[in-house]
């Protein structure tokens, strides 16, 4: 499983956008994140829309999304730099860069949204739609 943790990541550094999604409820502001240099690269089947991101822009893109995201969501990005962006029910918002040390509080995170603790965030990303065919 480590063996697939680090060739994931590895294909995720050498791409030349930053991979990520926008489910439909995150799309009312998208001209915001257009400016950025932010493209639609297809949609998925559910409206979800993937993106491609500048690499250069991912600190403005977290900026944007801390500002417009609705509470109760998160976002994650996949990269050279990879990580995720929560706002929790209550608006608190956290960003967290991935790296193994990180990779728990990851979790942590995580499951206050979704249930399920998953011990491994690579295999986590690369199971998601937004990332499957991309990485």
């Amino acid at each position: 499983m480590q063996r697939i943790s680090q060739d994931i990541e590895q294909s995720a550094r050498n791409k030349k956008a930053t991979m990520s999604g926008f489910s439909k409820g995150e799309q009312k502001n998208f001209d915001e994140y257009k400016k950025l240099g932010i493209v639609v690269n297809s949609t998925n089947p559910d409206g979800a829309f993937r993106v491609d991101i500048p690499n250069d822009k991912v600190n403005e893109f977290v900026e944007l999304w801390s500002r417009f995201s609705e509470p109760g969501y998160w976002c994650e990005y996949v990269g050279p730099q990879t990580g995720f962006v929560f706002k929790s029910p209550d608006g608190e918002f956290k960003h967290i860069v991935l790296t193994p040390e990180t990779e728990r509080s990851i979790s942590v995170e995580m499951k206050k949204f979704t249930g399920k603790y998953n011990p491994d965030i690579w295999q986590w990303i690369y199971q998601c739609d937004i990332f499957t065919d991309r990485i």
